[in-house]
Protein backbone atom coordinates (compact mmCIF):
# COMPACT_ATOMS: atom_id res chain seq x y z
CA UNK A 1 0.00 0.00 0.00
CA UNK A 2 2.88 2.32 0.80
CA UNK A 3 4.57 1.41 -2.50
CA UNK A 4 1.06 2.37 -4.35
CA UNK A 5 0.81 6.03 -2.46
CA UNK A 6 4.19 6.18 -3.19
CA UNK A 7 3.26 5.94 -6.85
CA UNK A 8 0.39 8.27 -6.12
CA UNK A 9 -2.09 5.02 -7.23
CA UNK A 10 -3.67 5.35 -4.09
CA UNK A 11 -4.62 8.11 -1.68
CA UNK A 12 -5.19 8.13 1.66
CA UNK A 13 -8.40 9.86 3.38
CA UNK A 14 -8.74 9.68 6.70
CA UNK A 15 -8.54 6.04 7.28
CA UNK A 16 -9.65 4.80 3.80
CA UNK A 17 -7.82 4.32 0.35
CA UNK A 18 -9.24 5.42 -2.79
CA UNK A 19 -7.56 5.34 -6.07
CA UNK A 20 -6.07 8.57 -7.33
CA UNK A 21 -8.14 10.34 -9.86
CA UNK A 22 -5.26 11.36 -11.18
CA UNK A 23 -4.04 7.45 -11.85
CA UNK A 24 -6.98 6.43 -13.29
CA UNK A 25 -6.77 10.00 -15.95
CA UNK A 26 -3.25 9.16 -16.59
CA UNK A 27 -4.87 5.54 -16.96
CA UNK A 28 -7.30 6.40 -19.70
CA UNK A 29 -4.96 8.25 -21.31
CA UNK A 30 -2.36 5.57 -21.98
CA UNK A 31 -5.25 3.31 -22.98
CA UNK A 32 -6.48 5.86 -25.78
CA UNK A 33 -3.04 5.89 -27.02
CA UNK A 34 -3.31 1.61 -26.90
CA UNK A 35 -6.59 2.16 -29.19
CA UNK A 36 -4.38 4.74 -31.29
CA UNK A 37 -1.53 2.17 -32.35
CA UNK A 38 -3.37 -0.99 -32.21
CA UNK A 39 -6.25 0.80 -35.04
CA UNK A 40 -3.00 1.81 -36.73
CA UNK A 41 -1.62 -1.79 -37.08
CA UNK A 42 -5.01 -3.13 -37.45
CA UNK A 43 -5.91 -5.12 -41.11
CA UNK A 44 -8.68 -1.85 -41.48
CA UNK A 45 -5.78 0.82 -41.32
CA UNK A 46 -3.44 -1.12 -43.67
CA UNK A 47 -6.36 -0.03 -46.33
CA UNK A 48 -5.02 2.66 -48.83
CA UNK A 49 -5.87 6.06 -47.73
CA UNK A 50 -7.95 7.05 -51.36
CA UNK A 51 -9.87 3.58 -50.75
CA UNK A 52 -10.86 4.61 -47.66
CA UNK A 53 -12.09 7.83 -49.16
CA UNK A 54 -13.73 7.12 -51.54
CA UNK A 55 -15.52 4.26 -49.66
CA UNK A 56 -16.14 7.49 -47.03
CA UNK A 57 -17.83 9.17 -49.65
CA UNK A 58 -19.72 6.27 -51.46
CA UNK A 59 -21.82 5.54 -48.23
CA UNK A 60 -22.07 8.73 -46.91
CA UNK A 61 -22.28 11.30 -49.23
CA UNK A 62 -25.75 10.30 -50.56
CA UNK A 63 -26.73 11.19 -47.03
CA UNK A 64 -25.51 14.22 -46.23
CA UNK A 65 -26.44 15.18 -49.81
CA UNK A 66 -29.79 14.50 -48.10
CA UNK A 67 -29.07 16.23 -45.10
CA UNK A 68 -28.19 19.02 -46.89
CA UNK A 69 -31.31 19.08 -49.09
CA UNK A 70 -31.61 22.60 -51.05
CA UNK A 71 -29.71 24.75 -48.67
CA UNK A 72 -26.38 26.03 -48.99
CA UNK A 73 -23.67 24.09 -47.16
CA UNK A 74 -19.93 24.47 -46.26
CA UNK A 75 -17.53 21.02 -45.80
CA UNK A 76 -15.06 21.89 -42.98
CA UNK A 77 -12.21 19.58 -42.99
CA UNK A 78 -10.36 19.27 -38.98
CA UNK A 79 -6.89 17.28 -38.81
CA UNK A 80 -4.62 16.26 -40.62
CA UNK A 81 -6.19 13.23 -42.27
CA UNK A 82 -9.93 14.76 -41.80
CA UNK A 83 -9.44 17.37 -44.60
CA UNK A 84 -8.89 14.66 -46.93
CA UNK A 85 -11.89 13.24 -46.42
CA UNK A 86 -13.67 16.53 -46.31
CA UNK A 87 -12.13 16.79 -49.64
CA UNK A 88 -13.48 14.19 -51.01
CA UNK A 89 -16.68 14.42 -49.79
CA UNK A 90 -16.74 18.67 -51.39
CA UNK A 91 -15.81 17.19 -54.61
CA UNK A 92 -18.83 14.60 -54.78
CA UNK A 93 -21.44 17.14 -53.21
CA UNK A 94 -20.06 19.78 -55.60
CA UNK A 95 -20.94 17.00 -58.45
CA UNK A 96 -24.01 16.31 -56.86
CA UNK A 97 -24.85 20.07 -57.38
CA UNK A 98 -24.72 20.68 -54.11
CA UNK A 99 -24.18 24.36 -53.50
CA UNK A 100 -21.33 24.40 -51.21
CA UNK A 101 -17.80 26.10 -50.46
CA UNK A 102 -14.82 23.74 -48.95
CA UNK A 103 -12.15 25.57 -46.03
CA UNK A 104 -10.44 24.15 -42.64
CA UNK A 105 -10.23 24.96 -39.05
CA UNK A 106 -7.82 24.60 -36.52
CA UNK A 107 -8.83 22.87 -33.73
CA UNK A 108 -6.20 22.89 -31.62
CA UNK A 109 -7.03 26.60 -30.89
CA UNK A 110 -8.88 27.50 -27.69
CA UNK A 111 -10.14 30.63 -29.10
CA UNK A 112 -12.99 30.46 -31.66
CA UNK A 113 -12.10 33.46 -33.41
CA UNK A 114 -8.70 31.71 -34.54
CA UNK A 115 -11.06 29.60 -37.05
CA UNK A 116 -10.60 32.51 -39.57
CA UNK A 117 -14.05 31.97 -40.84
CA UNK A 118 -14.46 34.26 -43.11
CA UNK A 119 -18.68 35.42 -42.59
CA UNK A 120 -19.43 34.73 -45.97
CA UNK A 121 -18.10 30.90 -45.99
CA UNK A 122 -20.41 29.55 -43.21
CA UNK A 123 -23.04 32.67 -43.02
CA UNK A 124 -26.59 31.35 -43.33
CA UNK A 125 -24.87 27.35 -44.20
CA UNK A 126 -25.32 23.88 -42.66
CA UNK A 127 -21.78 22.90 -41.58
CA UNK A 128 -20.12 19.42 -42.29
CA UNK A 129 -17.30 19.13 -40.44
CA UNK A 130 -15.08 16.34 -41.22
CA UNK A 131 -12.61 14.47 -39.59
CA UNK A 132 -10.87 11.11 -40.43
CA UNK A 133 -11.38 9.50 -36.92
CA UNK A 134 -12.49 10.08 -32.90
CA UNK A 135 -10.77 8.22 -30.85
CA UNK A 136 -10.91 10.16 -27.72
CA UNK A 137 -13.47 13.21 -28.73
CA UNK A 138 -11.12 15.82 -27.74
CA UNK A 139 -10.98 17.43 -31.03
CA UNK A 140 -14.58 16.53 -31.62
CA UNK A 141 -15.48 18.28 -27.71
CA UNK A 142 -12.96 21.58 -28.65
CA UNK A 143 -14.65 22.42 -31.98
CA UNK A 144 -18.30 21.92 -31.39
CA UNK A 145 -17.75 24.36 -28.32
CA UNK A 146 -15.52 26.63 -29.91
CA UNK A 147 -18.19 26.75 -33.17
CA UNK A 148 -21.69 26.62 -30.98
CA UNK A 149 -20.37 29.96 -29.32
CA UNK A 150 -20.48 31.48 -32.97
CA UNK A 151 -23.00 29.98 -34.13
CA UNK A 152 -25.46 32.80 -34.15
CA UNK A 153 -23.09 35.52 -34.47
CA UNK A 154 -21.72 34.29 -37.79
CA UNK A 155 -25.72 32.91 -38.40
CA UNK A 156 -25.01 29.24 -38.98
CA UNK A 157 -28.15 27.22 -39.51
CA UNK A 158 -26.35 23.96 -38.24
CA UNK A 159 -23.74 21.91 -37.46
CA UNK A 160 -22.72 18.35 -37.98
CA UNK A 161 -20.00 16.13 -37.27
CA UNK A 162 -18.58 13.77 -40.01
CA UNK A 163 -15.78 11.27 -39.38
CA UNK A 164 -14.61 7.78 -41.05
CA UNK A 165 -14.07 5.98 -37.92
CA UNK A 166 -15.49 6.85 -34.84
CA UNK A 167 -14.43 5.12 -31.45
CA UNK A 168 -16.77 7.32 -29.34
CA UNK A 169 -20.17 7.08 -31.20
CA UNK A 170 -19.97 11.21 -31.07
CA UNK A 171 -20.31 11.45 -35.07
CA UNK A 172 -23.50 12.94 -36.49
CA UNK A 173 -22.68 10.44 -39.48
CA UNK A 174 -20.15 7.88 -39.91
Amino acid sequence: IKEMIGDNILEKSDKEYRLSLNWIKDLEDELDIIKKNYLKESEISKEPLQSRINDFVSELGPKIREYIGKDEACVIGVSGGGKFFAMGLFKYLLKEGTKINYCEVDWRSEKEDKYLFKKSEVENKKLILVDSEIYSGITYRIIMQNINKIKSKLKIKDIKFVADRDIQGLADFS
